[in-house]
């Protein structure tokens, strides 16, 4: 309709360091700043690099620490921030930033929920879990970024099957184009392929090793290099070994 005003969008998460949920959120603030309004809210005074990186791109960054595990005053203050920033869609970032968001969204009845699914990880305190499957059930829509979370999600938090989509994780490929002259090299280059993350049962490293393993037996001089560190650490290098995949 010609004339009328653009949704206002609402991002929130609990925190803007490196992780995966972090950089999505900062690449969608940034296409969305293109098109719309967009404030992205963040539960935590743990907002950099993103929130440097986000006022850079012209958004908008709320910071809304909290004095506890469940902060009921940050509610408050953020169903007060939706209404001054004059939201219209609250699309939520990982399972408590969603827990917060339908809270606030129950005090501004007027804003669409959206919520979103990251990790396969069942959440260990009661309250946290019931508040999650009502937060899913009261979802305008819920993302999730795999088939296979929008299982985990429908099977361990009720999520309602029709209205979750999955939107798989996106990459900015300008920033991978590489370089030219490498590329240009006479020199062949083995194939190589990388993991980034943190090294936790979660990431299901032990698949991409045995990925690894099916890969070398069909091409000898590929590569493989894992970036990380975590709890798993240990256990992957005694894998690697076992494997003999150490030189891999």
């Amino acid at each position: 309709m010609v004339g009328a005003k653009p949704r206002r969008v609402g991002l929130v998460i609990g925190q803007l360091t490196y992780g995966g949920a972090e950089s999505q959120l900062y690449e969608l603030a940034r296409g969305l700043g293109d098109k719309g309004e967009v404030v992205v809210y963040c539960l935590s005074r743990q907002g950099e690099p993103y929130a440097s990186r986000l006022a850079e791109a012209g958004v908008p960054v709320r910071l809304l620490p909290a004095s506890g595990h469940l902060d009921p005053a940050r509610v408050f203050k953020l169903a007060s921030w939706l209404e001054r920033d004059a939201v219209t869609v609250l699309h939520a970032f990982l399972y408590i930033a969603s827990a917060y968001a339908y809270l606030a969204t129950r005090l501004r009845r007027r804003v669409a929920l959206v919520t979103s699914a990251r990790n396969c990880k069942k959440e260990a305190h009661w309250l946290r879990r019931v508040l999650m499957t009502r937060a899913f059930k009261a979802s305008d829509a819920i993302i999730c970024n795999s088939e296979e979370m929008k299982r985990f999600a429908v099977e361990h938090y009720g999520a309602p099957a029709q209205r979750v989509e999955v939107v798989y994780n996106g990459v900015d490929v300008d920033r991978f184009a590489g370089d030219a002259r490498v590329a240009s090299s006479p020199r062949p280059r083995p194939l190589t392929v990388g993991t980034v993350g943190r090294l936790e049962r979660q990431k299901n490293l032990g698949m991409f090793l045995r990925g690894a393993k099916a890969v070398l037996e069909r091409f000898p001089g590929a590569r493989f290099e894992i970036v990380g560190d975590g709890s798993e650490r240990n256990r992957l290098q005694e894998a690697l070994v076992e494997d003999g995949l150490s030189h891999a």
